[in-house]
């Protein structure tokens, strides 16, 4: 008994030595596709041992919020919460938004998504602008949703965005059915895909190819063998609803924001019917999560400064 209660003891303790506090944040936005303003919130996750300014990630959940708890009702997912975990560890501020604060998960309501880019971009700001943290130094990662906002800031539209823009950017299986043409980005991109997942790797071998044609410019990809989209290896085939119907011959926004698949073809339907899927693997044993975790953290620290 005495052991367990030192052992405790240790475990508490040794964790204190990472998590030094943690704020929770809430700001409105206007959200462009829904026409009006919209209140989100945000965990702000410190590593307790800081010198200096500290490098920043934020962890964008996708279109579900089933493991995380944020302060006053705000949640995340799994992906996030293990990525908070290990980025304090290695000495980053960590931020969580909840970009469905109040509300419900949106879950296979594909065409219920707030303009989650405009939300990333105000929140990014506040980051920014606070004087704990590296301007020059902030990281984004997200996961399926996530992961696809993350990939929406690859429109040419936000070659006019504020600089610095992010160090590096970590996309967690964004699908890639539909993406933006390639401009010139100063910053790497790394996609991590389940080889089992419904949003299967090609697409985004694909992309990260077509990025890579652009002089100048840094994707790499890696897949997780034996994992489905979360990361896991329960592969349940399931019915529901994914983009993931044009995997074989990709949707691509060009500059002039017409759309066009990558053999040349013309779209029949608006972009998000054209790829509309319905198969789903769900499993969530998780048991392949942390190696997405490593490739994510390690990523970041090899551009951190």
């Amino acid at each position: 008994m005495k052991k367990i209660v030192i052992f405790s003891l240790f475990f508490l303790i040794s964790n204190l030595n990472y998590v030094k506090a943690n704020e929770f944040i809430k700001f409105k936005y206007f959200d462009s596709r829904q026409k009006k303003e919209v209140e989100v919130a945000a965990q702000i996750f410190l590593p307790k041992k800081t010198e200096g300014k500290l490098p920043v990630i934020i962890a964008q959940h996708g279109s579900t919020r089933d493991t995380m708890k944020l302060k006053k009702g705000g949640k995340s997912n799994e992906f996030a919460k293990r990525i908070m975990k290990r980025g304090i560890k290695e000495g980053y501020a960590v931020v969580v938004p909840d970009l469905f604060y109040k509300k419900k998960d949106v879950g296979s309501k594909k065409t219920k998504f707030p303009n989650g880019r405009d939300a990333l971009m105000q929140l990014k700001k506040i980051i920014m602008q606070d004087s704990r943290f590296d301007r020059d130094n902030v990281f984004y990662t997200g996961f399926s949703w996530g992961g696809a906002l993350g990939a929406g800031f690859l429109q040419s539209g936000y070659s006019k965005a504020p600089r610095p823009f992010w160090k590096a950017m970590s996309l967690a299986e964004p699908g890639c059915n539909i993406v933006a043409e390639p401009i010139k980005y100063d910053f790497p991109i790394l996609f991590i895909q389940g080889e089992k997942s419904h949003y299967p790797p090609e697409p985004c071998i694909f992309y990260q190819k077509l990025i890579n044609k652009v002089s100048g410019n840094d994707a790499s990809l890696e897949i997780i063998k034996g994992a489905n989209h979360f990361y896991s290896t329960d592969l349940k085939e399931v019915k529901g609803t994914a983009i993931n119907a044009c995997s074989d011959d990709i949707v691509i926004k060009k500059k002039d924001n017409t759309f066009i698949r990558a053999s040349g073809k013309a779209l029949t339907k608006r972009p998000i019917k054209e790829c509309w899927g319905s198969r789903v693997i769900a499993g969530k044993n998780y048991k392949k999560l942390d190696e997405a975790i490593d490739l994510t953290i390690n990523f970041f620290n090899k551009h951190n400064r």
